[in-house]
């Protein structure tokens, strides 16, 4: 992958207009408003995702948006028509399926295949060996079938239900656990998921990357032996220092998220010489805090080591690899 080289000074892009759709704490916005101090001519713009759709195309234009970066999933498909009508990238920090980006667009995460490594590895070195994959009715994830196959391919047994509600869902995970079942799969943060998480259940869960949120587990006493597949990865370069065995939710993330990884990627773009925006995003090759990132139009970009927690008393702790 190409890495960002420096442009003559006559092709340096002198502005960058970047739209944020996300829900961001105000902590994180100063964060990253000062962060953008560090490059001149950059300048950010924030919508919230529960902004109108209408509304949110013309705020968008309005800014004169160069880039659009989102994390939230229900907006995915009306920035990725967006972006194709529009030809403005768009970087998406979360898990976006293959066949809802467009050409235009970005994924900052790991694709289903490579989670799905991840996740099943994970749980058959921890000695499980029966996996129940919960997932919402009517949902057709790429990763619940992926991680099936995987755990399969590993020697374990692996079985899919589709839940309706809270008492269908309890139901389901009982359903589970009387045909072997040792562990649940949630892959999509729910509010039935926490609502079940602060119950007593028998089987320990493990939680996909759309659970790794601030604001999670939050102010929920988690009463279910929880793990949690983070969002942020190691360097895969065999120079980097093995961590500690444990270490605390706040040392390990206190440095930065990926919106700011994604930040110092359009800074990146701002100093490569290309046609386009996307020309410039594309190929670029960095090491950011959430991970190592090889930009490809309509694919992931996340390479490196996966990171799982475990929660404990409420606190995420880093499980040694």
């Amino acid at each position: 992958m190409e890495k960002a080289r420096p442009a003559s000074s006559s092709n340096l892009t002198k502005e960058l207009n970047l739209t944020i759709v996300k829900k961001i704490s105000e902590e994180e916005k100063n964060a990253l408003m000062k962060q953008a101090e560090e490059r001149q001519g950059l300048v950010l713009h924030f919508l919230s995702p529960d902004t109108d759709e209408n509304k949110m195309e013309e705020q968008i234009r309005n800014f004169r948006t160069d880039i659009l970066l989102t994390g939230d999933g229900k907006n995915a498909k009306l920035l990725s028509a967006y972006s194709e009508k529009e030809k403005t990238p768009v970087l998406f920090t979360s898990y976006l399926p293959k066949e809802s980006m467009g050409d235009y667009s970005f994924c900052l995460g790991k694709s289903a295949e490579d989670q799905a490594v991840d996740l099943s590895f994970f749980a058959y070195n921890e000695a499980f060996r029966s996996i129940g994959i919960l997932e919402p009715e009517g949902s057709s994830s790429a990763l619940s079938q992926e991680l099936s196959e995987a755990f399969q391919i590993l020697g374990g047994t692996s079985r899919i239900l589709q839940y309706s509600s809270m008492e269908d869902m309890k139901a389901k995970e009982a359903e589970l656990e009387n045909t072997g079942a040792d562990l649940l799969f949630l892959e999509e943060y729910s509010e039935e998921g926490v609502a079940f998480l602060a119950e007593e259940h028998n089987l320990p869960v493990l939680l996909g990357e759309d659970w790794d949120r601030n604001d999670f587990p939050g102010e929920t006493v988690l009463k279910t032996s929880s793990y949690l597949y983070g969002k942020d990865t190691l360097a895969s370069s065999p120079n980097i220092a093995e961590p500690k065995e444990s270490v605390s939710e706040e040392e390990s993330r206190e440095e930065g998220s990926r919106e700011r990884d994604a930040l110092k990627l359009a800074m990146l773009a701002m100093e490569k010489s290309g046609k386009s925006w996307e020309d410039k995003l594309e190929g670029l090759d960095f090491q950011g805090t959430y991970g190592e990132y090889q930009l490809i139009k309509g694919g992931y970009a996340l390479h490196g080591r996966p990171v799982f927690y475990e929660i404990a008393e409420n606190k995420r702790v880093v499980l040694s690899r």
